[in-house]
């Protein structure tokens, strides 16, 4: 088995049909397609146990709802393929020959991962927009890179796993941390390459990311807050640990982009902003910018002055921003 393709299902009985039959459609036909329910209550699972009855490749496993890190988790458990990816239910492959193409890649040049580009679609799969390929992307394409110019160069600040295919040999032990509600793909993605992984871009477009109002990049609450706090911290504590002063420095700038990024998230949704003052307290704000204001000289990053300010005065930075930005609109 060449390709292992894991599909966390969950109530999406709307878009399981062409999620699953954009698989179908590949030219490269030698893969197993994992069916993960996670608990549906909606008719999701009868259409996993359909497919599963009328094509053999396609294995449907039913568990009770624990969340997508879970769900991935056991895909990651059962796979038997050489490669691995994931693809998310409501979405869809676009190109019927990426497969073929990724896989005689990874396999002429050895590599760990491959990744390609995706189109975002509205909930009836219109085009939204096409993923940006800025310059860093054009001048890294094609060519094999180590792990950090990989991060540096290629996922900048876009760790979305699905469109990567992964050796599975690289994977190993590593799995998802079923704690975490928001941000799972990059920590994994992280933790992944650590190692000194042989990386490749291609500009190919395969993947229909579609956005609608119940996806769980469009809700704030509490924890997804804390999530995205707490990476920030993650990308600071790796950054004091790891040898290699390139990636330790692009770590450090990413973390204070997660600081300052959802500081501004804050600001800017007024159900947030109400509660700014606690959520500072309670999540331990002042200390992670002092860990930052340790560091931050010696890094390339936006709004480094940001550091001399309280975390709620820097939340009242970007309100008083966002606020003046409305009247001259």
């Amino acid at each position: 088995m060449s390709v292992s393709i894991i599909v966390p299902v969950y109530n999406v009985e709307n878009y399981l049909h062409l999620c699953i039959q954009s698989v179908i459609n590949q030219s490269f036909s030698d893969w197993e397609l994992l069916l993960i329910d996670d608990g549906s209550t909606d008719a999701s699972g009868e259409i996993c146990d359909y497919f599963s009855q009328v094509d053999a490749r396609i294995k449907t496993i039913h568990k009770q709802n624990t969340g997508v890190s879970d769900t991935r988790n056991l895909g990651l458990d059962l796979v038997c393929g050489k490669y691995v990816i994931f693809l998310d239910a409501d979405d869809y492959w676009i190109d019927y020959s990426f497969l073929e193409t990724f896989v005689r890649l990874a396999e002429e040049k050895n590599l760990d991962i491959i990744r390609g580009e995706y189109n975002a679609v509205d909930t009836i799969g219109s085009e939204l927009y096409r993923n940006v390929i800025n310059a860093k992307k054009r001048k890294s394409e094609n060519i094999v890179l180590n792990s950090t110019d990989f991060i540096d160069s290629i996922i900048q600040r876009e760790f979305f796993l699905p469109l990567c295919l992964i050796k599975h040999d690289v994977i190993k032990k590593l799995r998802f941390n079923s704690k975490r509600v928001f941000l799972e793909d990059l920590e994994f993605f992280i933790h992944l390459l650590l190692q000194p992984l042989q990386c490749y871009y291609t500009s190919v477009r395969f993947y229909a990311y579609r956005k609608h109002s119940l996806s769980a990049s469009n809700n704030y609450n509490k924890k997804r807050l804390a999530d995205a706090f707490d990476i920030s911290r993650l990308y600071l504590e790796l950054s004091l640990s790891i040898c290699d002063e390139k990636l330790a420095k692009s770590f450090k700038a990413r973390g204070w982009d997660y600081y300052w990024l959802t500081l501004r998230t804050i600001a800017i949704e007024k159900s947030l902003f109400t509660n700014s003052k606690s959520f500072c307290k309670e999540l331990s704000l002042a200390k992670l910018k002092h860990d930052f204001s340790e560091i931050i000289r010696d890094i390339n990053c936006r709004y480094k002055w940001l550091v001399v300010l309280s975390p709620y005065m820097t939340i009242c930075y970007f309100r008083l921003r966002y606020m003046i930005s409305k009247v001259f609109k």
